[in-house]
């Protein structure tokens, strides 16, 4: 438990150099992206004792995070997905519930300035911002999950935010029918939803001003429930 614990704390103060760390025994991912200006890389840091290799790999695919366009283009970042144990809630544990309660973190650093200066139009760019995406779900009998905490947190490089949403809710539903919060300007956020969904999913959207692309993470308990 303290190497988990001190692992934990090694992969926070990381998060900000993707582009120079991957944690040991991490797996890399590749994202197809739709756009031909970036390859992406996932690092993954399973820190579960119950969650198996099949589970790992659907959650990992259903995690994103990314530069959405104006025209719907989107371009995949860097990114560490980490998943953990958390303690099952006491009304849970002691009934002798076999369900199992997770937690998933998304963090990622964006800019665009590639974008900016790939286009011709001049150099640098707009907005450098970094954030995380966190989602603790349990993992019930059948399609009985619920959502138990979506948080976040966001730290501005460069630039000023234009808005900001944090939604949850059913991914196997459209969004429009999600919870949504608007938290802009606010370094971090914590909800309870409490919700019980076949897939709990979230998604935390930051634009800035004058940017012509959001930064969007999304976190998803896994592909098949």
């Amino acid at each position: 438990m303290k190497i988990k614990k001190m692992l934990s704390l090694a992969v926070a103060g990381t998060m900000m150099l993707l582009s120079m760390v991957v944690s040991a025994g991490a797996i890399d991912v590749n994202h197809d992206a739709q756009s031909p200006a970036s390859d992406s890389n996932v690092a993954v840091v399973n820190l579960s004792d119950n969650i198996t290799s099949q589970q790992l790999q659907e959650i990992t695919s259903a995690t994103s995070a990314c530069i959405k366009q104006k025209d719907g283009t989107t371009i995949p970042v860097d990114s560490v997905v980490t998943v953990e144990d958390v303690s099952m809630p006491a009304s849970l544990a002691d009934t002798g519930s076999t369900s199992s309660a997770y937690k998933v973190i998304l963090s990622a650093t964006a800019s665009d300035e590639k974008i900016v200066a790939d286009s011709g139009e001049k150099n640098g760019g707009t907005y450098n911002v970094a954030a995380t995406l966190q989602m603790i779900w349990i993992d019930g009998p059948g399609l009985d999950n619920v959502i138990k905490e979506v948080s976040g947190t966001s730290r501005v490089l460069k630039g000023t935010m234009a808005s900001a949403e944090v939604q949850w809710g059913n991914g196997w539903k459209s969004a429009v029918t999600w919870t949504s919060k608007n938290v802009i300007n606010r370094s971090s956020f914590l909800y309870r939803p409490n919700e019980t969904v076949p897939c709990p999913k979230a998604q935390y959207a930051i634009m800035m001003n004058g940017a012509m692309s959001d930064l969007v993470l999304t976190v998803s308990s896994s592909v098949l429930q």
